[in-house]
Parts: C-alpha cells; structure tokens; sequence
C-alpha cells in the first residue's frame, strides 16, 4: 500500500491545490427561466434578484430561517447565500436539501479560499465538492466573493458567473481578478532519511487496521 507505482519517490507523487487567475471565456448564456435565490442579511441576493429580473427572468427570494417550500421544486435554477449566514454544518444542511431538487445550484461563499479570512465557510466547499461529483446533472458550480467587495461589485461578479458556463465550476474573486484551483506539484522541503532502531519501541495507533498493518510492514522492512 505504501509502495510507489514506477517506483517513484514520495516527493514526485504530491500535488496541491494552487489558484489561477483566469478571465472567463466566451459562453452561452444559461436558458433557465425560474430562479430561487436563499438570500442573505446584507442583501447581496436582493441585488442579485433585481440584476436577474433586469435581465427577463422570474425570480422568488427566500431569507435566511425561511422554508423554501415548493419554491425547491418549482424552479429552474437556486442561488444559495445561506452559507454567509449560517454555520457550516447548516449551511451543509440547507445545501444538501438543494440539490435534491432538479434545478441547477450555485453555492456563494466569501472569503472561504486563497487568502481564506472565514474559515467557517470553508466546509462547505468541501460538501460541494462531493455534491458535484454526485449530481453532476444539476451541479452549477460554488463561488467565493471577495471579503473587501462591496454589494454592488459583488453582484456584477456573481451574475455572469451564474449565466455563462465556460466549464469552470469552482472560481474565486480577489480584488476585481477571477481565479480557479488548479492541482499543481507539491515540492517538499528537504528532510534527513528515516532511521529506525530495532531496540526501539514504535507504537502505532489504530495499527490493527489495514492501513496500520500496512505501515507496521513497512517500518520493519525499514529496520524496525
């Protein structure tokens, strides 16, 4: 389990999420019609409501602590902001409800990546990442505002992100610029080889496991 594949050190098969800058690329527009936006406190889905109603669709907004109700069934597309509001295990919660509808959901956080400043939203980044992988039929994407943005700028980010789709279902703003991850290779600092002593004691906790046998044949192989 702990062997390579090509036999390859450790340090060649490590990678970490960095973020891009990357302007978005030309899309169509998105068809739905029927948007329910889970507004948040300081309004920033009550702008976004407007931006949309501007542009000919149908919008209904729900506030925090409200039951979406039949609104989850009836749209064409959700705009979830409760995450700004809420702790990350209801913000899970209130997503997870989302995406047993058919409408497609995007997922707004703020300052939950790059230079992360609320790391409580950070989960839910984490839950949609799953989502995604399990209703990719209905999977929008999950957008990280900038903390220093004010309401206006906010939404002039967030509306065309949610109305064009150029494949980038994971994008981040900071200071007017769009980023998205992108896996690049880990380069760990340089570290002295492991020597194990065959008169030491090594204990290794939950070592009945596979993954703790695993490692207990390989600390042997290496001296222990």
């Amino acid at each position: 389990m702990l062997d390579l594949a090509e036999g390859k050190p450790l340090r060649d098969c490590c990678y970490r999420i960095e973020w891009k800058a990357k302007s978005r690329a030309t899309a169509p527009s998105s068809a739905a019609q029927r948007w329910l936006i889970l507004t948040d406190r300081e309004r920033i889905g009550d702008h976004l409501a407007q931006r949309l109603r501007e542009a000919g669709r149908t919008v209904s907004v729900v506030q925090p602590g409200e039951d979406p109700g039949r609104e989850l069934q009836d749209c064409s597309a959700i705009v979830h902001l409760w995450s700004l509001e809420s702790d990350s295990r209801d913000a899970c919660a209130s997503v997870a409800r989302a995406c047993e509808s058919r409408a497609r959901l995007w997922v707004v956080t703020r300052g939950a990546q790059v230079d992360v400043r609320a790391p409580e939203q950070s989960p839910v980044w984490g839950f949609c990442r799953v989502a995604a992988l399990e209703h990719p039929d209905t999977w929008g994407g999950i957008i990280d505002l900038d903390p220093s943005a004010d309401v206006e700028h906010s939404v002039s980010m967030l509306l065309p992100e949610i109305l064009t789709n150029d494949g980038e279902d994971q994008v981040a703003f900071r200071a007017g610029d769009r980023w998205v991850p992108r896996l690049a290779p880990f380069v760990a600092a340089e570290t002295r080889p492991l020597r194990l002593r065959p008169d030491a004691i090594y204990l290794i906790t939950g070592g009945a496991g596979s993954l703790g046998l695993a490692t207990a044949r390989w600390m042997i192989n290496k001296g222990a």
